[in-house]
Formats: structure tokens, C-alpha cells, sequence
């Protein structure tokens, strides 16, 4: 669990800028802006149940607080929850659009996860055209790609797959 923690924390800090961190303007309302800070520490201390619990506490307060909102689909995404992620992600874009970047590929990357490729290509098309490092190029033009092959094939797939009933191979010989 330490280890899992580790990684996720990691990969979180990877991911959000610490200029987007600072850049942000901090909410009028104190019982947010408080929680928010809880939340951030608890993320330095690797707590991640305890930050997402502070989250939820920040939004509650103020429900157009899109940074809290940005790091708690953050933190779901990473942990592979993506139907969580998802209305978290629009709601950070419906609110500012210009947040982060990351906003799209976050969104992109949730509805691939869920097979929603025709709603996952305009977010991570959107995304690919912001500067991006060598590996966030490769690993968005690969979502790209794996979006328009399923679109392609979701008429005519190439391949059935069904799992035949258990009677089809048994131990004895008919």
C-alpha cells in the first residue's frame, strides 16, 4: 500500500504542474480554500484517502472551486476510476476551460478507459495541440489512434468474441 502511494503520488505531481499549482486564483470562501490546503498536505504526506476526503469538503463549500475539482478527478483517474473522473473533468471545463491542459486529457483519457471513444477524440485531439513533451505526444497520439481505430471497427468488428458455455471443452473424451 506505502509502495502504491508512492506511485500514485508521484505520477500526481508528474502531472500537474507546479506552476499550475501557483497560477491558480484561491476561492473567496475560507472553508474551501482550507479544506484544499488539507488536501495538499495530506498528498505530501501520501494520505491519498484523507485528500480526497478534504476535497469532497472543498467542493462542498464551493462547488465552482475547479481546482479542487481538477485534483480530485486527478486522483480518481490515476486510481482507474474513471466513471468518477469523468463528470469531475467536465465539470472543471464547463467552469474554466483555460484551467490546465490537462483538464482535456484527463476527460479523453477517462471516456477511452470506458470505451466512449467518439466523446474521448475531440478532448484528446484538443489536448495534442498544446506544447507537449516528447511522451505526452506519443502516449496522446496513441489515444488518438486507438479512438479512431474502435470507431472504424465498432461497425464491423474483425474479431467476435464469445465465451462458449463450459460443455464445448471437458475433460472427457465424447
Amino acid at each position: 500500500m506505502k509502495l502504491y502511494c508512492s506511485i500514485l503520488f508521484g505520477i500526481l505531481f508528474m502531472l500537474v504542474p507546479i506552476h499550475f499549482l501557483l497560477a491558480q486564483p484561491a476561492p473567496a470562501n475560507k472553508k474551501a480554500l482550507n479544506a484544499y490546503k488539507k488536501a495538499e498536505l495530506s498528498l505530501n504526506n501520501r494520505n491519498i484517502k484523507e485528500a480526497i476526503n478534504q476535497l469532497h469538503i472543498a467542493i462542498e463549500s464551493d462547488p465552482s472551486f475547479a481546482k479542487a475539482i481538477q485534483q480530485l478527478a486527478d486522483l480518481y483517474r490515476v486510481d482507474k476510476n474513471f466513471k468518477q473522473a469523468i463528470p469531475l473533468y467536465e465539470k472543471v471545463i464547463q467552469i474554466n476551460p483555460k484551467l490546465t491542459s490537462l483538464s482535456y486529457f484527463g476527460l479523453g483519457e477517462s471516456l477511452l478507459a470506458e470505451g466512449r471513444y467518439k466523446e474521448a477524440l475531440p478532448y484528446l485531439t484538443e489536448y495534442a495541440r498544446g506544447k507537449l513533451t516528447e511522451k505526452g505526444a506519443l502516449l496522446t497520439s496513441k489515444y488518438i489512434e486507438d479512438c479512431k481505430y474502435a470507431l472504424k471497427n465498432e461497425i464491423n468488428p474483425l474479431i467476435i468474441i464469445e465465451k462458449l458455455p463450459s460443455t464445448i471443452n471437458t475433460k472427457d473424451n465424447e
